[in-house]
């Protein structure tokens, strides 16, 4: 089943003949879950604005392997390789990346979780600012 969010706004408009099929459900409004996905962002990027910077990494973490922390890079980041990031066996654990302006990955380019657990915590706050701008403009 696919589900389509939107927020704000109550109606999808613009583009006919695109209709919601069910068994797909759309959901729109102030409470819709497009609508808090737009209130997680913003409180994602203001916790990852706010924290210190405990570890400035180079242009290119590509080979690294990174604990939890909170790492900065003062202008853009240029993936290229493999970035490890080892939680050490917290379930817990937060990487906070603040990067100055752009995050290039590269083709090829790999970033690894250990003990390969996806971890939504692990997002950078250059990509929060590009999500936020585009659910601002939703």
């Amino acid at each position: 089943m696919e589900i389509l969010g939107l927020s704000p706004g109550t109606q999808i408009v613009g583009f006919p003949p695109a209709i919601v099929v069910p068994p797909s459900t759309e959901y729109a409004g102030p409470v819709s879950a497009a609508a808090q996905a737009k209130i997680d962002l913003t409180t994602a990027y203001n916790f990852a604005g706010g924290e210190s910077c405990s570890v400035a990494l180079p242009g290119n973490a590509g080979g690294l392997i990174l604990t939890p922390g909170v790492y900065c890079i003062a202008s853009a980041e240029d993936l290229i390789g493999t970035l490890t990031l080892d939680d050490q066996g917290n379930p817990d654990a937060v990487f906070v990346f603040q990067i100055g302006s752009t995050l290039n990955v590269t083709s090829g380019s790999l970033l690894l979780f250990l003990p390969m657990a996806v971890k939504a915590t692990s997002i950078g706050r250059s990509a929060l600012r590009r999500l936020s701008a585009a659910a601002r403009r939703s």
